[in-house]
């Protein structure tokens, strides 16, 4: 009987102590058109994000009268696992990667310590804002969005 319990017991703990697997379906705040409510006067930008067959795909876009001054592809997978924010920017020939290192209801936080600027990127929910940040070195910007 002492056994049985012992084992009982060893279960429940290792079970209680179990992390969920990361799936990008806890990111489902995300999706929508968000619209930048921090821009500059004739400047505006938007990121706008899509769930597909279990990859959310996002664009950032900024605008400066009117007139496309930056596009971004954006995307969060699970990759071997993890999940990642993969960037990709017209000034960079690869993808960057950026492993999803804290994910809780409207809060991740991404990494790459490797990458020059940024090595981390935050997004939050904020009552009813997206706040993302990007950070490196002691250095970094945030930016505040409104859902369209």
């Amino acid at each position: 009987m002492k056994y049985l319990f012992i084992c009982c017991l060893s279960i429940f703990l290792f079970d209680c102590g179990a992390q969920p697997k990361p799936d990008v379906t806890q990111l489902t705040w995300l999706e929508g058109t968000w619209k930048r409510a921090d821009a500059k006067p004739g400047k505006e930008g938007f990121e706008i994000w899509t769930m597909d067959e279990g990859v959310l795909t996002g664009r950032g876009i900024s605008l400066s009268n009117g007139d496309t001054t930056f596009v971004e592809k954006l995307s969060i997978k699970l990759i071997d696992g993890m999940l990642y924010y993969i960037a990709e920017v017209p000034q960079n020939p690869e993808p960057t990667l950026f492993k999803i290192v804290d994910l809780k209801e409207g809060y991740f936080k991404s990494e790459n310590p490797e990458h020059d600027f940024p090595k981390e990127i935050v997004y939050q929910l904020k009552e009813d804002k997206l706040v993302a940040s990007i950070s490196a070195d002691g250095q970094g910007m945030t930016f505040s969005f409104e859902r369209k």
